[in-house]
């Protein structure tokens, strides 16, 4: 976000000095409390070749890793659409494109693709503030 306002800043700079008028008006910002998501480097990498960081404040339970899948098991207290936001969020940010979602009560499956891969993703509330993913990448 930082290099992208320099950036700006750069190019408003030379077309001032070249004699030309340009008025920059920023896009309206209309998202809510609920869709402003923080991913802080230090929360742990849930899956290395995703470079997928976890819930903020989640708790792992349990994590399996078998070369790009991954498995996670992990204990935090948010709806099964905020926790799902976030790894989207993620997965957007690295590229991957959602082709197909599926959601239930207790689950959300979805599919990305990038470059030729192909990820499926499932999460799974397991109980009260309980959720498992599964992370599958071919």
């Amino acid at each position: 976000m930082r290099n992208a306002w320099t950036l700006q800043c750069i190019c408003v700079a030379a077309l001032l000095m070249s004699g030309c008028a340009v008025t920059l008006s920023p896009e309206p910002f209309t998202a809510d409390a609920a869709s402003i998501r923080v991913v802080e480097p230090d929360e742990p990498v849930i899956n290395p070749f995703l470079d997928l960081r976890a819930f903020p404040g989640s708790r792992i339970v349990e994590r399996s890793i078998d070369g790009r899948d991954s498995e996670t098991l992990f204990g935090v207290s948010a709806s099964l659409q905020v926790v799902y936001r976030h790894f989207h969020d993620q997965l957007v940010a690295s590229g991957w494109r959602r082709v197909s979602l599926e959601i239930e009560s207790d689950e959300i499956e979805a599919q990305y693709v990038r470059a030729g891969l192909e990820l499926e993703l499932e999460l799974e509330r397991e109980g009260p503030d309980l959720y498992e993913l599964e992370l599958d990448v071919d």
